[in-house]
């Protein structure tokens, strides 16, 4: 893992450009945390973000929040590699659950929780969300990259301090 400050300077800044994927390539009146601000905020999109730009949020999810979660957890392949899991099914799970079929079951569930802060709108999400196999392919992504940004790969070392680290165990 590197070392927490660059862990956290990473997931920032990835977060940050998922989050300029929101201010600058969606319709602010669709987003949960900028529709208090869509009034003020442009009429629609200013830029296209293309058909892989549109899952970078997807991506930027997983990888940053996963880091971040294996910061927290205290780093090591184990308790990194549950944290990339962790965060690659729950955003998963979010991304299917805006499939028609699981949206429209999942309304008992999303009407229950209609009254309370942010829970509330995760019926609006599911049945106004738009599945995309591409963001699926992101989540994936964002994990994986997480993975190799926070697990040390043993085969960059020099041979002689494999070898040495072998011995010493010996």
């Amino acid at each position: 893992m590197p070392k927490p400050p660059l862990a956290a300077l990473y997931a920032g800044a990835v977060l940050a450009l998922g989050a300029g994927v929101y201010l600058l390539a969606r319709d602010w009146s669709t987003v949960y945390l900028l529709q208090g601000l869509a009034a003020a905020g442009p009429d629609g999109p200013l830029v296209d973000a293309g058909r892989w730009g549109g899952s970078l949020p997807s991506f930027a999810h997983v990888f940053a929040f996963s880091l971040l979660t294996a910061l927290l957890l205290g780093g090591g392949a184990g308790r990194t590699g549950l944290a990339c899991a962790f965060w690659a099914v729950v955003d998963g799970l979010f991304e299917l659950g805006q499939l028609p079929a699981l949206a429209l079951a999942a309304t008992p569930l999303t009407d229950r929780l209609a009254g309370l802060p942010v829970l509330g709108n995760l019926g609006p999400y599911l049945q106004r969300g738009q599945f995309d196999v591409l963001d699926l392919l992101a989540i994936a992504a964002g994990a994986a990259g997480a993975w190799f940004i926070a697990v040390p790969n043993n085969s960059n070392r020099p041979a002689h301090s494999r070898a040495a680290r072998r011995t010493s165990h010996a």
